[in-house]
């Protein structure tokens, strides 16, 4: 089973306070179904997606200012997503189970960049 979390699961910003907690909530499922699933050889993870270039972002200025908070300096794309979905459904991926993958180009995000979006 792999799960679509969000870094808003652990790192919330101002006004997402409802979906912070909906993931997060996600996620400490997802655990659990790990622990109970897991003597049946059934896996349970999350992938945490950072900023993708997807058409609910298109026309919006401030994922460009999420850039320089990646390693990788630029924004995912959905392939980029998808890419670790489908290894975590795969039998490579047969030893991980309870974890989130933060799938975010090395996204590093500190008060002071969430205080500056919120503004």
């Amino acid at each position: 089973m792999v799960f679509i979390s969000s870094g808003m699961a652990t790192h919330p910003a101002p006004g997402v306070s409802i979906g912070a907690a909906a993931k997060a909530g996600a996620e400490a499922f997802m655990r659990s179904l790990a622990q109970e699933l897991g003597p049946r050889g059934i896996t349970c993870n999350s992938v945490a997606p950072g900023c993708t270039r997807t058409e609910m972002i298109a026309g919006q200025s401030w994922p460009d200012q999420v850039v320089p908070w990646t390693a990788l300096r630029r924004l995912g794309e959905p392939e980029d997503i998808a890419d670790v979905v489908g290894f975590l459904a795969s039998h490579e991926a047969r030893w991980l189970t309870g974890l989130t993958i933060a799938a975010n180009g090395g996204l590093v995000t500190t008060a002071a960049n969430i205080l500056a979006r919120a503004k």
